[in-house]
């Protein structure tokens, strides 16, 4: 691993223009996309946990998660945060919660894996419609990636023969855990949940930026062919859709292909999942292997989709 340290500075003096181009689409991504829709939930998912806010989300969910995903009354808000908010906040949720002791460690394993998207947002607006120009193939996807990663949870974790946290009483998921006295005050819980949210942000956005530096020196050096587009995916999510789009192929190749990075979520989306879960001593085994096979079920379903609807 040294080694690929020592690589990384050569090939920022090799490429410098292909470098400072990733860099800045990064960058750019993260400030105008990532910063604004993930702050605010990042901040409010905090003070929920830090309050136990979650518990009464969680009577209002508990059937609805046990039903559909198999859940335990307390792991209904990081599943139903992650699938609206996308990574890395529903990942944050689970291993709080996990660290909190009030779902096990296992079940965390499970939410990360089934919930942790990218965001519906960013499949609606920029995968379908800004670099597919099919806006209503948005839904469409958002479904296909939401599906996709269920699958493959599901299948790679077995929720039945989980053992869940659900010695949970109806008094404790009804009644928020609000500081008493003596203990931090609201507003010194706040700042801490700001810090904690922005360095979280800061974390993924330096990983946004050193996988797009990558991904734009990968294209610089085998240009756009299929190959290179597939290892951009892997790299980074927004830079291989980008690329799998502007490929010359049929919308029956391009759309599977956006979909497959999609519900991938590159190793980008991997290294800012692992930067919220390791305090919590989440594996990341079959999560990686969830990935993998969420990206296959999702190539899958599109192609479908195309030769129904195309």
């Amino acid at each position: 691993m040294k080694y690929l340290f020592l690589l990384l500075p050569a090939l920022l003096f090799c490429f410098p223009a292909a470098s400072f181009a990733g860099a800045r689409d990064g960058l750019l991504l993260w400030f105008e996309s990532v910063l604004p829709s993930l702050l605010p939930c990042l901040i409010l998912s905090d003070l929920c946990i830090r309050f136990g806010i979650t518990a009464i989300v969680a009577a209002r969910l508990k059937r609805v998660g046990r039903i559909l995903f198999g859940l335990s009354p307390y792991g209904c808000y990081p599943a139903f945060l992650g699938f609206l908010s996308g990574l890395p906040a529903g990942a944050k949720a689970a291993s709080d919660l996990s660290l909190r002791r009030d779902i096990s460690r296992t079940e965390a394993e499970y939410i990360v894996a089934l919930c942790n998207n990218v965001s519906p947002m960013f499949l609606i607006n920029y995968a379908a419609s800004d670099q597919l120009g099919i806006p209503a193939f948005g839904p469409v996807l958002c479904a296909i990636v939401w599906i996709s990663s269920i699958l493959s949870a599901r299948l790679l974790f077995c929720p039945g023969r989980r053992k869940a946290n659900t010695s949970l009483s109806a008094a404790s998921l009804e009644k928020p855990r609000i500081p008493a006295g003596g203990s931090r005050s609201i507003i010194e819980e706040t700042d801490e949940a700001i810090l904690d949210s922005f360095r979280i942000l800061v974390k993924s956005g330096g990983y946004i930026i050193l996988f797009s530096v990558l991904s734009s020196i990968l294209h610089s050096v085998a240009g756009n062919g299929p190959i290179p587009c597939i290892l951009s995916g892997v790299l980074e999510t927004t830079t291989g859709i980008h690329a799998v789009a502007a490929l010359k192929a049929p919308l029956l190749i391009r759309i599977p292909g956006v979909a497959a990075a999609a519900a991938f979520g590159g190793l980008s989306g991997l290294a800012q999942t692992l930067s919220v879960t390791t305090e919590a001593g989440l594996r990341t085994g079959r999560y990686l292997a969830a990935r993998l096979l969420s990206a296959l079920f999702a190539a899958i379903l599109a192609r479908i989709w195309c030769l129904t609807w195309l």
